[in-house]
């Protein structure tokens, strides 16, 4: 559980993802937060000056990213790193100057601070369009490479357990990369723009998608778990509020839903709510009292911390707002109650029935299996999925689920007139391999009948499942061709 911390109204409002703390004296943090007409607010409640906690700084450009980290400068302070639509400024802002300020053509969607594999110093990594640029303390260029589309989202995480971080690069071409240095070890999939990635531990990752989608990959391209919602995820972070030295994913929504959830199977641990829409989540030391929490900023100004419900912290008031979480549960276990006694007694009338020799009028046969196939239909333009049973058994309806194939990632389809065999007509946008996930209704042939099971499949569509072999003599073999040769840049 969470304990909450303090709470702060900043009366400014927090643009989404354009939040950072930074101890920009070296010292002490400060928490950094884009506001609207191109400005950046600070709050320090630890200022020594005497003056007002909250400070400003007009930066006069619509701010695209916003990041604190360390260079290899001669302070051993946290910089100030803003991206806007074609540049880029480091700012120290203890000294109140620019450390280095360059043009961005390819514009600057996500900035990330730290070393990259075997680098020796610190860069600051911008990704643009279509490309990630990294710079050291002097402004020099010392990273570049490419990527897909524009970037949406970076994190940092040592995938293969060698030491050394990995580049996570999430885009809006739905594809979450692992780079090493510039090379690209892994590509994986994902049904909708990346919004957000976090190491977890070692080398386990939490993303986020615009769809409303959060989940964590145990390594690229190995899913533990997804859920999805309806709202959108804004926010997503690792951060142990348990004490067992594993993080759990906490996520902030639009909705100003706040959710923490286990890395290891995607329960739900703890929830609470922000007066508005979450702009970001945060871990720091902030009070400089050798606590770290979990700060909250919403979109109106709103800033809450939490600090972990572990051992040490009890004593602090552990079991605040349990009260709401353990109702919420007790009310989820009492309605899976219901409905596994209403299965129970389903179950044993059926057994009684099957050991007394009488067959209930519209009972599914115990021996009924549906197949699934696929057949591909040039004339309808589709990939039908075929369910086909292997007895008198009608088929009511389907619903398929599945990633990539539709809009919504479920599909259903309902008989007027159920038969032993039900097509479904499948589109696939692109040419990739889908594991579908099927629940198909079947009932007994009687007409009158009220009884259906639930037959839960699986099957897995192959990539070019839309083409079709052509026929003997119905292809032209071309006629012309060209040579060229390929440099190596």
């Amino acid at each position: 559980m969470l304990i909450p911390a303090f709470k702060l109204q900043l009366n400014n409002p927090i643009l989404k993802g354009l939040v950072d703390v930074g101890k920009y004296d070296g010292e002490y943090p400060s928490l950094t937060c884009a506001t609207t007409a191109g400005k950046i607010f600070f709050h320090t409640p630890h200022d020594k000056s005497g003056q007002n906690e909250v400070k400003f700084l007009n930066i006069n450009r619509k701010i695209s990213a916003l990041t604190c980290g360390r260079l290899a400068t001669k302070h051993q302070r946290d910089l100030l790193f803003v991206g806007a639509q074609t540049t880029l400024l480091a700012y120290d802002v203890q000294e109140n100057c620019d450390l280095f300020f360059k043009d961005a053509p390819d514009g600057a969607n996500a900035i990330l601070v730290g070393k990259l594999g075997d680098l020796e110093a610190p860069l600051a990594l911008v990704g643009g369009n279509c490309s990630i640029q990294g710079y050291d303390a002097e402004g020099s260029e010392e990273f570049w490479t490419v990527t897909g589309d524009n970037v949406s989202a970076m994190a940092f995480c040592d995938v293969d357990g060698d030491g050394q971080l990995e580049l996570l690069v999430g885009s809006e071409d739905y594809e979450i990369r692992v780079f090493r240095n510039e090379e690209v070890i892994s590509e994986t999939t994902e049904t909708e723009m990346v919004v957000g990635l976090a190491a977890m531990r070692r080398a386990t990752f939490a993303y986020a998608l615009a769809n409303g989608t959060i989940g964590v990959y145990d390594q690229p391209g190995q899913r533990k778990w997804r859920v999805k919602s309806k709202h959108e995820a804004t926010a997503i972070v690792g951060f142990d509020l348990d004490g067992d030295g594993q993080p759990e994913v906490i996520s902030g929504w639009s909705n100003g839903k706040l959710e923490v959830r286990s890395d290891v199977t995607g329960e739900l641990i703890y929830k609470d709510h922000m007066s508005s829409a979450i702009s970001a989540i945060l871990t720091a030391d902030y009070r400089s009292d050798g606590h770290t929490e979990l700060i909250v900023c919403s979109d109106d100004g709103e800033v809450k911390a939490y600090l972990p419900a572990g051992e040490e912290l009890t004593s602090m008031g552990g079991g605040l707002n349990d009260g709401a979480v353990e109702e919420d549960t007790l009310r989820e276990l009492h309605q899976r109650k219901q409905e596994l006694e209403f299965e129970m007694r389903q179950y044993s009338e059926t057994a009684r029935k099957n050991r007394s020799g009488e067959r209930q009028a519209g009972m599914v046969p115990q021996d009924t299996r549906i197949s699934v196939s696929y057949m591909a239909s040039q004339q309808d333009g589709c990939v039908y999925l075929i369910l086909r049973t292997n007895n008198e058994t009608r088929i009511k309806a389907a619903a398929t689920f599945a990633e990539r194939l539709f809009e919504g990632e479920s599909f259903v389809v309902h008989e007027k007139e159920p038969t032993a065999e039900l097509r479904i007509p499948l589109r696939p946008p692109k040419d990739v391999a889908a594991t579908l996930a099927i629940k198909a209704l079947a009932g007994a042939a009687a007409t009158s009948s009220s009884a259906y099971h639930v037959f839960e499949l699986s099957f897995q569509l192959p990539k070019f499942s839309m083409y079709l072999a052509m026929e003997g003599g119905a292809h032209v073999a071309p006629q012309a061709g060209g040579t060229f040769s390929v440099r190596e840049r």
